[in-house]
């Protein structure tokens, strides 16, 4: 807690440093706010500075965000989720090296076929939808197993409430803008639309493959 408490309050520094040099438009006219504002306040040098501290940090997070996505695979294949072959785990290792292995192939693929900002846009409204919904598993555990639940939350309900309500805000607000924002409706407005309207489906056809190997496990 102390950690995650010294992390929030250097991150709103860090972002009123934003605002105070770049100004509320001004941070909306840039890619990267970093850079943006090395680049004001000392030129050109600064700016390489930043971006490779930048890109340093970035390294640290990809190497997390890889493993815990191989885990993901792996354990949707241990549901029935996916191709059982993705389940499996390297005999030497461990390591979930054929969900890994998927991982990387299908990051290379959306790489070369969309900009940052799309994937960006695809993927973020996916990312909040599936955090609130993970939260929202937590009322349903203890709804069903009361104190018994195996998982707990300090806070509850209060916290997990406030994180879904504002997930759900955030994912309105990217939906209203995409249907009725300033500039109308536009190929870079449709991204969330088009990445919730993929997980809609995605979670649709999941729905029904489970409900059909259920179906054919209980007839045989």
């Amino acid at each position: 807690m102390g950690g995650t408490a010294a992390i929030t309050v250097l991150y709103l520094l860090l972002a009123a440093g934003f605002v105070y040099v770049l100004g509320i438009e001004g941070i909306q006219e840039v890619m990267e706010a970093g850079t943006a504002t090395a680049d004001a306040i000392a030129g050109e040098w600064t700016t390489w500075m930043v971006t490779a501290l930048i890109a340093v940090a970035l390294i640290g997070s990809l190497n997390a965000t890889m493993l815990a996505g191989g885990r993901v695979g792996w354990a949707m294949a241990r549901h029935d989720a996916m191709a059982s072959t993705i389940g499996q785990l390297n005999n030497r290792f461990d390591t979930p090296d054929r969900a890994l292995a998927l991982q990387g192939a299908f990051a290379m693929v959306l790489v070369m076929t969309g900009t940052f900002e799309m994937l960006l846009e695809l993927t973020s409204i996916a990312m909040f939808v599936m955090g609130a919904l993970t939260v929202a598993a937590l009322f349903v555990i203890r709804g069903r197993d009361g104190d018994d639940a195996p998982y707990q939350a300090t806070g509850y309900p209060w916290v997990p409430g406030v994180f879904i309500v504002i997930s759900v805000i955030i994912v309105a607000a990217s939906l209203y803008r995409a249907g009725f924002g300033d500039d109308g409706m536009s190929a870079e407005s449709v991204y969330p639309l088009v990445g919730l309207g993929l997980f809609v489906v995605v979670s649709v056809g999941h729905f029904l493959t489970q409900r059909t190997l259920t179906k054919g496990s209980t007839e045989r």
